[in-house]
């Protein structure tokens, strides 16, 4: 989960605190809380994967959650 997400609708770069993610390297999952993510969607859109389950946005239907590979990490700790 996200706290105080942005996006620049013209750029497509992104921030956001993490309050709730996981990190995962490939064999073990580490819950992490802290810290703040960022990247580009027009850099990322093509290695996002999206859940088939469906959340109701502002004004559109967008996926519960999606896998971010590339992106920027800072700081946080893990639980």
């Amino acid at each position: 989960m996200f706290s105080d997400f942005r996006l620049d609708t013209v750029t497509g770069s992104f921030g956001a605190e993490i309050r709730l993610a996981y990190y995962f390297d490939g064999k073990t999952r580490i819950p992490v809380t802290g810290g703040s993510i960022s990247g580009s969607v027009a850099e990322l859109r093509a290695s996002m994967v999206r859940s088939r389950e469906r959340s109701l946005g502002t004004r559109s239907l967008c996926p519960s959650a999606v896998l971010l590979k590339g992106v920027s990490i800072g700081g946080g700790g893990t639980d």
